[in-house]
């Protein structure tokens, strides 16, 4: 069982910091994500892998009134990040990345269909995500732990701002969470390289 808080990285049931990384201005992250929650060097750098430009700063609209971005990362030495953008037009486009340690294996870019959008906004609508920023979802009890697994993180731009929730997939992941995350997976014709899917809907 988990809830969303804005949580300090000791109550985070995955990667002790091993110091600090130094956010300058176009880091993946807002500095009050990564500082305020402390956010390791492997967490950050994660995320720097990939070749996405970050989703926080002034300029990342790029032309989209909606943005959203899906990252899978952690013990496995497959991670994968993709993005949804919808344009003023209602045209909606999806991109993905396959990396497999320190190399890109895979990358797409596609229309989708408005039926495909449709259907992801409402698994985004109802994710019971984005009321907080950030949103770490972390143990009710702070006594529970977590042996480690892949981190899940969702951001989101639109005319409200930025967004972004984080959880761990086999500890605190909630189940709107999950679904989102399989949808785009789906959508994104991914499946195969998400050794953990379908997760358990349960928590």
């Amino acid at each position: 069982n988990a809830l969303p808080a804005v949580a300090p990285q000791s109550r985070l049931p995955v990667h002790q910091p091993h110091g600090l990384i130094t956010q300058h201005e176009t880091g993946p992250l807002p500095p009050d994500v990564v500082m305020g929650a402390e956010l390791s060097d492997w967490y950050v750098g994660s995320l720097n892998s990939f070749e996405s430009r970050p989703l926080w700063t002034d300029e990342a609209d790029d032309g989209y009134i909606e943005r959203y971005r899906f990252t899978y990362f952690g013990i496995l030495t497959t991670s994968l990040q993709i993005g949804i953008d919808r344009k003023a037009n209602g045209k909606a486009f999806l991109y993905a990345e396959v990396r497999r340690r320190n190399s890109a294996i895979e990358r797409k870019r596609f229309r989708l269909s408005q039926r495909d959008f449709s259907e992801f906004k409402k698994a985004s609508d109802d994710s019971g995500l984005w009321g907080a920023h950030p949103e770490f979802w972390v143990f009710k009890n702070e006594n529970d732990i977590c042996l480690d697994g892949m981190e899940v993180l969702l951001e989101r731009l639109d005319a409200d701002g930025y967004r972004f929730s984080n959880a761990n997939t086999s500890c605190t992941s909630p189940a709107g969470m999950n679904r989102l995350a399989e949808k785009m997976v789906e959508l994104a014709h991914l499946k195969s390289r998400v050794r953990w899917f379908p997760w358990d809907y349960a928590n």
